[in-house]
């Protein structure tokens, strides 16, 4: 690789860090809307942001493809691992999660399930299910959690990581596989863990409780990348993408708090 191409790959490291350092933070403190503010697109947009600037835009494109089958298998994983947490230590729910995880993505990639459209149509179904059928997660009144340096950086490092290995992997390797690691549930993980530990199963239900509501500004972004890339550069393109989600990020947020039977 030569040193442009390593600088990129540093880089985002370094953006995709913070960002999702600053998320996680956000998440645990505003824990009742935890589940939108995780599902708020970051390792996703910043993974595509990053393969395109390193690979090109097509490589990105290409990458999109498979997101909405990842994100498939990240709402699947997250509901799997608030079963777990509920019935067995933390520890071992996060190891049976994440090799659910790998053995989803693994059969995916093998028969090389990349149809878009079929992918959207899957993960609405799989969603709606999980929606009609989930139980037992409730909103806990708890006071907010206070910033600490020691979370962020280790946030932040985890994060960064994530992001510059999927860089890394669509040029080394196959641009689909940088979709599937764009879509690996980074922010959930982290903070699943990290708000267990220092803030208890209350704030964590929090979490989980708008976590199926926010992953559909995660295929909303998706869905839109898929349209604009063809049309724009990466940078307006991420641009419109990220105000439509905003749009619809605040209706989301109104009708939580004029639909929910719990008092947000």
């Amino acid at each position: 690789m030569d040193n442009i191409v390593i600088i990129r790959i540093l880089l985002s490291f370094l953006i995709g860090g913070f960002a999702i350092g600053i998320q996680s933070i956000l998440a645990e403190r505003y824990s009742k809307y935890g589940g939108l503010i995780i599902s708020i697109p970051s390792t996703l947009p910043l993974s595509l942001f990053f393969i395109s600037n390193v690979n090109g835009e097509e490589a990105a494109h290409i990458s999109n493809f498979v997101v909405p089958f990842s994100l498939i298998v990240l709402v699947i994983f997250s509901y799997i691992l608030k079963l777990l947490i509920s019935r067995t230590k933390l520890l071992i729910a996060d190891v049976i999660s994440v090799i659910i995880w790998a053995l989803l993505v693994s059969i995916i990639w093998h028969f090389n399930l990349s149809s878009f459209w079929i992918g959207i149509l899957l993960f609405f179904i799989v969603l709606t299910i999980i929606l009609v059928f989930r139980k037992g997660i409730t909103y806990n009144q708890i006071k907010k959690n206070e910033f600490s340096k020691k979370k962020f950086i280790l946030r932040y490092i985890i994060g960064g990581t994530v992001i510059s290995l999927s860089v890394v992997l669509s040029r080394q390797i196959d641009p689909l596989l940088g979709g599937y690691i764009a879509a690996f549930p980074v922010s959930y993980l982290i903070n699943i863990n990290l708000i267990y530990a220092s803030s208890g199963k209350k704030v964590l239900d929090n979490v989980f409780y708008t976590v199926p509501q926010g992953a559909f500004l995660l295929i909303l972004f998706s869905i839109t990348f898929n349209f604009l890339i063809v049309m724009f550069n990466i940078y307006v393109t991420m641009g419109i993408c990220y105000l439509i989600n905003v749009v619809f990020l605040y209706f989301i947020f109104r009708f939580l708090q004029k639909y929910s039977k719990e008092s947000f």
